[in-house]
């Protein structure tokens, strides 16, 4: 998948989730013993999550509760 579907992906489901300024989010790269495994994105108080080997971004509440899970190539191939 690519890094800007992510991107767009994570910026709408912000806005749909009710972030205040959905383009702002802080991106963090994961490492796991050194090497890439996914993405962290936080908005205020939301946190998404993307991992290259399950290719599904969770989206976190406050409180940490899962609040919606999304299969990124489900919504591309919906998008197209």
């Amino acid at each position: 998948m690519q890094h800007d579907a992510i991107i767009q992906l994570v910026t709408a489901t912000f806005a749909e989730l009710g972030a205040g300024d959905p383009q702002s989010f802080t991106p963090t790269i994961l490492l796991r013993e050194g090497f890439f495994v996914g993405y962290q994105f936080r908005c205020g108080e939301l946190r998404a999550m993307w991992f290259a080997d399950s290719n599904v971004l969770k989206f976190h509440g406050a409180d940490g509760t899962l609040v919606r899970k999304i299969d990124p190539q489900e919504q591309m191939k919906k998008a197209a």
